[in-house]
């Protein structure tokens, strides 16, 4: 099998999935539910059920090796922030037998912390808004937003 795509239950996943199949990859679709649309998908050549990774991180990585091991996946293509905020502390796990699509988990890292990019971006002269406010959710509501 050359590629397991995770959470295909969300639609950005399910055109990844389609991308994916139309390019001639045998793909296996993976979700945390049967009513999923990308495991109905004609994209879809294997279909298997999984934890959902916001709900169960631990369970969710462990069926995806599982799965990849046992369908001799190539590729292993977390759908959502949430697979890759689960896959990232079990890296070294994958690549025995499938790899992930990136360079390496600290550079997944770097590219996923957002306060990290207006210095990558100045690094090669790329101009980006100014950030003028940091906070979690709950202190959003609890705050105004300085204008």
């Amino acid at each position: 099998m050359d590629a397991l795509v995770t959470d295909v239950q969300h639609r950005a996943v399910v055109a990844g999935l389609r991308a994916l199949g139309r390019s001639g990859l045998r793909v296996l679709a993976m979700a945390p539910r049967r009513n999923a649309a990308g495991l109905w998908s004609r994209y879809a050549d294997r279909r298997a059920l999984a934890p959902d990774p916001a709900l169960n991180p631990t369970g969710f990585v462990d069926a995806a090796l599982a799965i990849a091991e046992r369908h001799r996946v190539h590729v292993v293509y977390p759908g959502t922030e949430a697979a890759i905020a689960a896959i990232l502390p079990h890296w070294a796990r994958f690549g025995n037998s499938s790899v992930l699509p990136y360079a390496g988990a600290e550079s997944l890292r770097a590219i996923r912390d957002k306060r990290l990019l207006p210095g990558a971006a100045h690094s090669v002269g790329l101009r980006t808004p100014v950030t003028f406010m940091e906070c979690t959710g709950a202190e959003l509501m609890s705050q105004p937003v300085p204008i």
